[in-house]
């Protein structure tokens, strides 16, 4: 049975797009009216151009017979299986109905796909028909935070989110530029890891005492986390002193100034110190070598009762509880830093609103909930196709938000039957990352690694 989905990891200069071009090809000379049924999609337009121009260049080498096409012919007679008459018919046949549909030649830029998608479904997107779609990210935050700051009054919030950002900048000695700065900080709202989760912001920022509560419920964890592992040290050394043997020389070199910071030290994940863990094992070497034999009996006496389970339990305590202390730390430290982040977002979404801007990072942030949601056939119905075949030139270099999207439509076209599927990349050239778990998981799955590699 003959795989819906081939996934094509090679090197630069592997064959990757002759791979891509000969499947496409293939598919045409199988059916050639399937060129409205397949979509190959690019990262760049040059790239978009070149594909175009060598599937028509070859479809033409293929039906006149030209010898500079001889390799693609013979891949196409292995994959198709047909004889060779066939193929330069077929391939005289899809060459003139690419040529008199050319609009229906589906190989675009990703970002060209899902704006034409958007498109088709603004009606479902709430967005209006004169929409100008922006591309310079960068110029519009900028406007937003200078906006933001140019409207700063004393005794606003924001004012005391920019303060806190500017000590953490001055406390990592990150300079002085502050406005610079925050419009680089400010860059975060364009990436998918904020754009996955800026609604479940909107609605945490439109309950004014969320972050107070919030804030309160976080210092109180801290707080509670912190005074356990305190009263766990000072125990013991409050079990030391009630049996009068508290000098610190009587013990292992830093045993008992490690409890003495312990009784006022937060929590941390510090893996045991081996002196910690020979007392734990072993109550008899708890005390120094300079201790009288009085104390050194008392001492270990002590130790063997109750002491050294005491100290299994504090150390224990101290790393289990330094997970939840040290992330509730990092939260505190970073959410008036949240919270300019939003501010500048939801300053540049009014600076759009009323230009009738859209943002193309936002495109698939918007089409992800939808196409999430939604069946698969009515996003072909709006788009006004139905896909069976998807290509993707480059994999390497897509990000989670347009994998999500993709991965809907491509599920769709596995499903379907005589459905052939490919996804082309390079592993060592990899913006993102090579989701292989994520592709893996779709089941029904060919998987190719060029020998170049």
């Amino acid at each position: 049975m003959n795989k819906a989905l081939t996934v094509y990891k090679a090197s630069a200069g592997s064959g990757k797009t002759f791979t891509l071009a000969v499947e496409y090809i293939s598919l045409l000379i199988k059916n050639p009216e399937d060129y409205q049924h397949i979509l190959a999609v690019t990262f760049t337009n040059k790239a978009t151009q070149e594909m175009k121009t060598r599937i028509l260049s070859q479809l033409y080498g293929i039906a006149n017979g030209l010898e500079s096409s001889e390799s693609y012919l013979r891949e196409v007679q292995g994959r198709t299986g047909l004889m060779e008459q066939v193929i330069r018919s077929n391939a005289r046949l899809a060459l003139s109905l690419l040529i008199h549909r050319y609009s229906d030649f589906r190989i675009q830029t990703i970002d060209a796909f899902f704006q034409f998608v958007l498109r088709n479904m603004a009606r479902e997107l709430n967005l209006t028909a004169n929409l100008r779609v922006d591309l310079n990210d960068s110029q519009v935050e900028h406007k937003a935070v200078d906006q933001l700051i140019d409207g700063l009054e004393q005794g606003q919030d924001i004012l005391r989110w920019i303060r806190d950002y500017i000590d953490r900048n001055i406390e990592d000695d990150l300079g002085w530029n502050v406005i610079g700065k925050i419009k680089d900080f400010g860059q975060n709202i364009f990436k998918d890891f904020y754009k996955e989760h800026e609604r479940q912001l909107d609605a945490l920022f439109a309950d004014d005492s969320f972050f107070d509560n919030y804030t309160k419920e976080l210092r109180g964890m801290q707080s509670t986390l912190k005074k356990k592992l305190n009263d766990s040290a000072s125990a013991i050394i409050d079990e030391i002193k009630h049996a009068g043997v508290d000098e610190p020389g009587l013990f292992r070199r830093f045993l008992y100034g490690y409890l003495v910071k312990q009784s006022k030290a937060e929590p941390l994940p510090d893996s045991t110190p081996g002196y910690v863990q020979t007392c734990i094992e072993q109550p008899d070497k708890w005390t120094s070598g300079k201790c009288p034999a009085t104390e050194k009996a008392t001492i270990t006496a002590l130790a063997s009762e109750k002491l050294s389970a005491m100290l299994a339990n504090l150390d224990e305590y101290r790393q289990s509880a330094a997970c939840n202390y040290q992330s509730a730390k990092l939260v505190l430290a970073h959410l008036s830093q949240l919270r300019l982040l939003h501010a500048i977002a939801d300053t540049m979404n009014r600076i759009n609103r009323e230009s009738n801007r859209f943002m193309l990072s936002n495109t698939q942030s918007l089409l992800r909930n939808i196409i999430g949601t939604s069946d698969t056939p009515f996003i072909f119905e709006k788009i006004g196709t139905r896909l069976k075949h998807i290509m993707i030139d480059e994999f390497q270099d897509t990000s989670l938000a347009q994998w999500s999207n993709f991965r809907t439509l491509l599920e769709n076209c596995m499903a379907q039957t005589g459905s052939r599927n490919l996804i082309v990349g390079d592993v060592k050239q990899s913006i993102y990352r090579w989701r292989q778990g994520d592709w893996q998981l779709l089941g029904n799955i060919d998987r190719k690694i060029s020998p170049n590699i």
